[in-house]
């Protein structure tokens, strides 16, 4: 259960969990344009990382780019025209242009800078994945990196840096400023963001045990959420039919049930395949794939042959001798890492089903 709300705000963006980094960035451009020390507060940050740029006279949200992507904010110089792009990150994997592609739409007439903003947890890791995305272009010329606790920057070249920093320290170097300017409204709405992001912070996903001696209800609920996650993932990408289907609770675990490729399945946790046959997470057929669950094995020769560790049929009787395969998950990591190593493995299997579709 999450825990209270510190603010209204934390309350709401939670409650729309969807758009909590587009709450966020509306809160922050709303800060920026209400108070000139917030401004030379974010441009002293932005310095921080290394980037010599103008200030920033104005933010803006939803602005569409030609090909129809959407920087989270804008900041505009005294001449209106772009020189600092900024994304927000809380829980959310990265997107297809974060951050060579917004790394492409910064100005090389002027000094620019991207600026990415994600609790400190995950920091190390996105400065990591980012800096990897980076360097697999030819079209950067990556200088040397400025780091200290909460900001990280590195010169990419024609006078962009790419900086990366923590909620925490940008709100922080915000509220000290505007305090020492008097500003008592702009203070309150930053306290009301740094709610949000305390509120986060409580909640934030952790991986799950392990262990199964060590499955208590906090991680009980931790793979329910990598489970709901996955199969929600797969409604999306068209994988995974849920239609008549409602989650199911039971004394060994959690499961989502779903159609995949027409094969009727369940994926999540079962304590007692777990303490039977190692492993957390599973996708089972249920009964009525049993009908073909010849042709199924066959469809998925090619996965098993490359996962025979991982694939499972004929076990103890209790489970009616249905086939399994136990879907690996990491020993620690963020969430959006964690879900991602699950779709991988499931992907996989929903190809092989689909190229052959086994079950009508």
């Amino acid at each position: 259960m999450a825990e209270a709300s510190p603010t209204v705000l934390a309350h709401v963006a939670w409650m729309l969990r969807g758009s909590f980094e587009d709450l966020s960035t509306e809160a922050l451009a709303y800060i920026l344009n209400r108070s000139g020390a917030a401004r030379t507060a974010f441009r002293e940050l932005l310095q921080q990382g290394g980037a010599h740029v103008s200030p920033v006279y104005e933010a803006q949200t939803q602005a569409v780019k030609e090909g129809g992507e959407r920087p989270d904010l804008v900041g505009l110089d005294d001449e209106g025209k772009e020189h600092v792009l900024m994304e927000a990150k809380f829980d959310a994997l990265l997107t297809e242009n974060q951050p060579v592609n917004y790394l492409r739409y910064l100005p090389k007439d002027r000094n620019s800078a991207l600026l990415v903003v994600a609790p400190h947890r995950r920091l190390e890791w996105l400065w990591a994945e980012m800096m990897q995305l980076i360097r697999a272009e030819s079209d950067f010329t990556i200088g040397d990196e400025r780091q200290d606790e909460s900001v990280i920057g590195v010169p990419v070249g024609n006078g962009r840096t790419f900086i990366l920093t923590s909620w925490d320290h940008l709100l922080g170097l915000l509220e000290s400023r505007v305090q020492a300017d008097g500003d008592e409204g702009t203070l309150r709405s930053i306290a009301e963001l740094q709610g949000v992001v305390d509120y986060e912070n409580l909640n934030a996903f952790h991986a799950p045990s392990g262990k199964l001696s060590d499955l208590d209800d906090d991680n009980k609920e931790r793979l329910r959420k990598l489970v709901y996650g996955a199969i929600e993932d797969g409604r999306r990408e068209g994988w995974a039919d849920t239609t008549g289907y409602a989650p199911a609770h039971s004394v060994s675990g959690y499961v989502r049930y779903f159609k995949m490729y027409d094969v009727s399945m369940w994926f999540g946790y079962d304590t007692r395949l777990w303490e039977c046959l190692g492993g957390p997470l599973w996708l089972g057929f249920q009964e009525s794939a049993q009908e073909c669950i010849g042709e199924v094995r066959n469809r998925l020769s090619a996965v098993r042959i490359n996962r025979r560790e991982d694939f499972y049929h004929d076990v103890p009787s209790w489970s009616q001798k249905r086939d399994f395969i136990r879907i690996n998950l990491p020993r620690s990591g963020e969430f959006p890492e964690l879900l991602e190593s699950l779709l991988v493995q499931i992907r996989e299997i929903a190809s092989a089903l689909r190229e052959h579709e086994p079950c009508r």
